[in-house]
């Protein structure tokens, strides 16, 4: 039963210390965590600019791939429905 309660004593001893000392945690010095930063205002309105500019970008390149179709139906006088206006 002794040489339980040392063992357990030396296991203790001996391990907790060496896992504690493997985080490399420095409380003094703290290292910056990117998941706790939130974005500024500026940061917001950059990323809401970025993802129109790509809508907007989609949206022209879709518009500049009809434009071939579009003039062989005119070229045959065909005009798409969306010319109508009613």
């Amino acid at each position: 039963m002794r040489f339980t309660r040392l063992l357990c004593l030396l296991v203790g001893v001996v391990i907790i210390p060496g896992a504690l000392r493997a985080q490399n945690v420095n409380p003094m010095h703290p290292e910056e965590i990117q998941a706790q930063k939130h974005a500024s205002p500026d940061d917001l309105r950059a990323r809401v600019a970025n993802v129109q500019l790509q809508k907007d970008a989609k949206e022209l390149a879709e518009l500049c791939a009809s434009v071939p179709g579009d003039m062989d139906g005119v070229k045959q006088g065909l005009l798409s429905k969306t010319y109508w206006k009613n």
